[in-house]
C-alpha cells in the first residue's frame, strides 16, 4: 500500500470511528520515534509502530482491511526479540501486518558489526571486541561479507576418533551402558594438547543421528584422556569406540583461510580471511540476539496472538549460547534447540515472502496452541539447525496442541551448521498439518520428519500431509534418516507426489534412505513418490511398523536395497516400479511370519545380474505365500508382477517419464506428473534453487576420514 496516511487523517478517522482505508504506519532505519509514523516522518523502531497499532485499537478499533506497519528498506538491529502478545492481534478480515514497503528489503538483524581489524603476522587479522571481554558476549558464528566463516577447528579436515570410554565411578558393570561414561573418554596418546583456556574450548561430537557440543574440562595428552564438564545426561560411545569429534575455538586451531577464533577473556577476535576478503573493508558481523521475533500467546489461558501477518521481511543473524556446564549433548532432530522466530498460541497468522537466514538455531517454530498458521514462499537458508518446526516433542491436550498449520512453497536449504541433526521441516506431536510444494536440500540429516513417538500409542499425531515436495542432497553427514522420516501411529497421514533423491553421498555414512517409516509407524499412505539415488534403501519399514500402503511409487538406483522391511506387519506393496543397477530388491527380516500383500509391481535392473527377492530367485519367490494366515494366506508373492524394462525416457539422466506403451501400465502403475512437484509461482521463484543453492561444502568433517596422527594439528 502506497497511500499516504497522515496524522490528521488518523485523528479525524479516530474521532469519527469510521475508516475508509486500512490504517498504515511507517518505520525506517533513519526514522524517529518522536515522529508521527507517516511515510514522510516514519518511526525508528518496530516497538513504536506496534504500540501505535495498540493505541489505534484502543481508540476506535481496527478499520476494514486492518492495519499495516510498512518497513522501509535497510537494517533494523536487534539485541532481543520484538514481542507481540494477544493485544497485538488482528481480526478476521482486519489483520495486523508487518510488511516490506514496495520492493524494498527490510532486514531485522540480530547481528553486531565488528570493526577495527589490524593485520598481524601469518595472515591473521585481529580486532579488539570490548563487549566480549570476560565472556560478556559469546558467539559461535561469524559472517564476513554475508558468508559464514568456520569457528577454528582441529583437525582442519577429517576428524578425531574416541578409542574407548573412561567409566565413571559407579558405572554399571553390565547392561547397555556397561563400560561407558558420562564424563570422559580416551583418544590416541599425544593426539590432543592441554591447551590454555579450556573453558573456552568445546568439542563437536556426532553419532549416527545427533551432534553434541561439549565444554572441555581437562585434557591429559600423555594418557589420551579427555574430560568434559558435567553433568551429562547420556553416556559416551553408545555406538562403539570410533565416535568422531573435532575441537573448536582453541588458539592453535586458527591456521586456515576462512577460520576465526575468539579469546573470550581478553575480548580479541582473530580471523584468517578467505581470498578476496579484505578485513580492512569487509563487513564483519557476529550475532548478539538469540531470537528476533516472538508471538507470545497463552494457549492454556485461551489467549491467542491471531491474524498477524509478516510479509517480505528478512530475519537474519541469531545467536545461540553453549551451556557452560555439560554443554549441549544434542538429540535426534535437534529437538532441544529453539528458533529465531517463535510463536506460541498463534492463530491464523501468516509468514509470506520472508527470508530467514544466518541462524544458529532453527529458523521458525510454531509451538503449542498454534493453529491455521501459514508459512508461504519463504526462503530459509544458512541455518544453524533446521528450517521450520511444527508442534512440540511431547503429547499435549487437544485444547493446547499445535494443529492444522501449513508450510508451502518454501525453499529450505543449507542447514545443520551448528546443530547437525536439524530437520528441513519437523512435525512433532501435531495433527492436520500440510507440508507441500517445498524444495528442501543440503542438510546434514533428514529433509522432513513427522511424528515423535516410538510406539503405536496415540499422541495427537494424525492426518498430516507431505506432498509435492522436492527433497534432495540430504543425509550429507549423519545417518539413519531419510528424505522423509516418520515415527509412530498416524492415522490418515499421507506421503505423496514427492521427489526424493541423493539421500546420503558416495563415500559417506550408510543407512540413508528415501522414505523411512521408523518404529510404531502405522496407517500411512505412501503413494506417487519418485525416489532415486539413495545410499541405502529407497523405502525402509522399521521394526514395529504396520498397516501401511505403498502404491504407485518409482524406486530407482538404490545402492543396497530398494525396500528394507524389518518385521513390518500387514503392509501393502503394489503397482510400484523398482529399477536397479546394483543391490537387491527386498531385504526382509523374518518375512514369512507376518501378513503382507505384494502384487502388481514391475522390476528391472540394468547390470545384468539375477534378481534376488529376500534371498530367493524370482521363480522361488513367486511360489512363496504372502502369509501363513489371515486374509492373504491363499496368495503367492507378486501375483500380477513382471520383470521388464519400464521404458523411462532417459534413466541415465534421471528422466523417469514413461514412454508410450510402457509395460508398467499393464501391471497397474499410473503415471503422475513430475513437473507439478516442487516450487510454484513465477519463474524467478521457481528457478531460485538453481541460482541460490549453496551445497554443504566438503570441508572434511566426515568426508576426509579419521585423523589418528602422532601429535595434534
Amino acid at each position: 500500500m502506497r497511500k499516504r496516511f497522515t496524522a490528521a487523517v488518523f485523528c479525524a478517522a479516530l474521532a469519527a470511528g469510521a475508516w475508509a482505508v486500512p490504517a498504515a504506519f511507517f518505520v525506517a532505519p533513519g526514522g524517529d520515534d518522536g515522529n508521527a509514523g507517516t511515510l514522510e516522518k516514519p518511526f525508528a523502531t518496530l516497538e513504536k509502530a506496534r504500540d501505535a497499532v495498540r493505541a489505534l485499537k484502543r481508540g476506535g478499533g481496527l478499520p476494514d482491511g486492518g492495519a499495516t506497519v510498512w518497513l522501509r528498506g535497510g537494517e533494523y538491529p536487534r539485541t532481543g526479540p520484538l514481542t507481540l502478545t494477544p493485544e497485538d492481534s488482528g481480526e478476521p478480515g482486519k489483520p495486523v501486518a508487518f510488511a516490506a514497503y514496495g520492493d524494498e528489503k527490510p532486514v531485522v538483524s540480530g547481528g553486531r558489526r565488528v570493526t577495527g581489524f589490524r593485520q598481524q603476522a601469518g595472515g591473521v587479522w585481529e580486532a579488539s571486541v570490548p563487549g566480549a571481554r570476560n565472556g560478556a558476549w559469546v558467539f559461535r558464528t561469524l559472517y564476513v561479507n554475508g558468508s559464514r566463516y568456520t569457528l577454528a577447528r582441529s583437525p582442519n579436515r577429517g576428524y578425531y576418533e574416541m578409542t574407548c570410554a573412561v567409566p565413571d565411578a559407579g558405572s554399571p558393570k553390565d547392561g547397555p551402558h556397561a563400560g561407558k561414561s558420562k564424563s570422559a573418554f580416551r583418544v590416541a596418546p599425544g593426539m590432543l594438547r592441554d591447551w590454555p583456556g579450556l573453558s573456552e574450548i568445546n568439542l563437536k561430537v556426532w553419532g549416527r543421528w545427533w551432534t553434541a557440543l561439549l565444554t572441555v574440562k581437562g585434557i591429559d595428552p600423555a594418557g589420551g584422556v579427555v574430560r568434559v564438564a558435567e553433568p551429562a545426561s547420556a553416556r559416551f560411545l553408545p555406538y562403539g569406540a570410533k565416535t568422531p569429534f573435532i575441537v573448536e575455538n582453541h588458539a592453535g586451531a586458527l591456521d586456515a583461510p576462512g577460520e576465526w577464533q575468539l579469546d573470550r577473556t581478553a575480548g580479541v577476535l582473530r580471523v584468517i580471511p578467505r581470498p578476496g576478503d579484505d578485513l580492512g573493508k569487509a563487513e564483519v558481523m557476529a550475532p548478539v540476539a538469540g531470537k528476533l521475533l516472538v508471538l507470545e500467546g497463552d494457549p492454556a489461558g485461551r489467549k491467542f496472538v491471531s491474524h498477524v501477518q509478516f510479509r517480505g521481511i528478512a530475519f537474519q543473524c541469531s545467536n545461540w549460547l553453549l551451556p557452560p556446564e555439560g554443554g549441549n549433548e544434542g538429540s535426534q532432530a535437534a529437538v532441544n534447540i529453539g528458533a529465531t522466530v517463535e510463536a506460541t498460541g498463534a492463530r491464523d497468522c501468516l509468514f509470506e515472502g520472508c527470508e530467514l537466514a544466518q541462524t544458529d538455531t532453527y529458523a521458525l517454530w510454531l509451538r503449542s496452541g498454534s493453529r491455521r498458521c501459514v508459512v508461504r514462499q519463504c526462503h530459509l537458508h544458512d541455518l544453524g539447525a533446521g528450517g521450520v518446526r511444527l508442534g512440540e516433542a511431547t503429547a499435549e491436550p487437544d485444547a493446547v496442541r499445535a494443529d492444522g498449520n501449513t508450510v508451502e512453497n518454501c525453499f529450505i536449504h543449507s542447514g545443520g551448521h551448528v546443530h547437525g541433526s536439524g530437520i528441513g521441516v519437523w512435525v512433532g506431536a501435531s495433527s492436520g498439518n500440510t507440508v507441500t510444494h517445498n524444495e528442501i536440500c543440503d542438510l546434514w540429516y533428514t529433509g522432513v520428519s513427522v511424528g515423535w513417538r516410538w510406539s503405536t500409542d496415540l499422541n495427537g499425531t494424525r492426518d498430516n500431509r507431505v506432498t509435492y515436495n522436492r527433497i534432495h542432497h540430504i543425509m550429507q553427514r549423519l545417518e539413519d534418516g531419510g528424505g522423509i522420516y516418520c515415527l509412530g501411529l498416524q492415522p490418515g497421514t499421507v506421503l505423496a507426489n514427492n521427489i526424493i533423491h541423493d539421500s546420503g553421498r558416495d563415500g559417506g555414512r550408510p543407512h540413508c534412505r528415501g522414505i523411512y517409516l521408523d518404529e510404531g509407524c502405522a496407517s500411512f499412505l505412501v503413494e506417487n513418490n519418485l525416489i532415486y539415488d539413495t545410499q541405502d534403501a529407497a523405502l525402509r519399514m522399521q521394526l514395529g511398523t504396520g498397516c501401511n500402503t505403498y502404491i504407485n511409487n518409482i524406486l530407482a538406483f538404490a545402492r543396497v536395497y530398494a525396500v528394507d522391511i524389518d518385521v513390518a506387519r500387514s503392509c501393502v506393496f503394489m503397482n510400484n516400479i523398482v529399477y536397479l543397477d546394483r543391490g537387491r530388491v527386498f531385504k526382509f527380516d523374518k518375512w514369512p511370519h507376518y501378513e503382507k500383500y505384494i502384487s502388481g509391481n514391475l522390476y528391472w535392473r540394468t547390470d545384468g545380474q539375477p534378481f534376488v527377492f529376500a534371498g530367493l530367485p524370482w521363480e522361488e519367490w513367486r511360489k512363496q505365500r504372502q502369509t501363513p494366515y489371515g486374509y492373504f494366506k491363499g496368495k503367492t508373492m507378486d501375483e500380477g508382477s513382471r520383470i521388464a524394462d519400464p521404458g523411462f525416457a532417459d534413466a541415465a539422466k534421471r528422466d523417469f517419464r514413461l514412454k508410450p506403451g510402457s509395460p508398467a501400465l499393464a501391471v497397474g502403475f499410473k503415471p503422475f506428473d513430475l513437473d507439478e512437484i516442487g516450487l510454484t509461482g513465477d519463474v524467478a521463484w521457481r528457478t531460485l534453487p538453481s541460482r541460490a543453492r549453496v551445497p554443504i561444502p566438503a570441508d572434511g568433517q566426515t568426508a576426509a576420514g579419521p585423523v589418528n596422527m602422532a601429535g595434534p594439528e
